[in-house]
């Protein structure tokens, strides 16, 4: 069993690259794109957050139809361009927990989230917000293959849940 706590989240804008497909091919696809274009523009990637905001629970949905978001904390002041474009990820209380994670398995992330977690806090989760992950190390992981440590947030209308999630 693992910890849970219920935050309160102020909302956040982000820079997203979305892309649609498999979430392995996605995700590598979206972040090649959100990477360089953070380096074009000089953003500090050592200072910022990364996000990914899986919608689709892939057991469920077909490959070719699943979306996904690769996101990085929106520096004051940087604009849209090309495929990266700003986003508001919406306050509230949630449901957060940590997972880990080898980076070339995060996808199983996503897949818990709609298959198990959601499901599990059905009595008070907020459909109108989007679920997401903070990735604590994702480059690190990504270059290394050292463990990735994700923070997920599951939206909720409450302000205690008392479910324990099971990994």
């Amino acid at each position: 069993m693992r910890t849970h706590q219920v935050e309160n989240f102020s909302g956040l804008n982000i820079l997203v690259c979305s892309k649609q497909g498999p979430y392995r091919k996605a995700s590598d696809d979206a972040w090649e794109i959100m990477l360089a274009f953070a380096t074009n523009n000089h953003i500090n990637r050592a200072r910022k957050h990364y996000y990914s905001i899986p919608y689709d629970n892939p057991q469920t949905t077909p490959a070719e139809q699943i979306r996904y978001d690769a996101c990085l904390q929106a520096p004051l002041g940087i604009r849209e361009q090309g495929e990266v474009k700003h986003k508001m990820v919406s306050g509230g209380n949630y449901i957060t927990f940590t997972y880990q994670s080898t980076a070339s398995y995060k996808f199983e992330i996503f897949e818990k989230i709609h298959s198990e977690w959601i499901p599990e806090f059905k009595d008070s989760y907020d459909s109108s917000r989007l679920s997401f992950c903070e990735h604590h190390n994702l480059e690190f992981a990504l270059l290394g293959g050292s463990i990735l440590i994700s923070k997920v947030y599951i939206p909720t209308f409450s302000e205690v849940v008392k479910k324990s999630i099971s990994f």
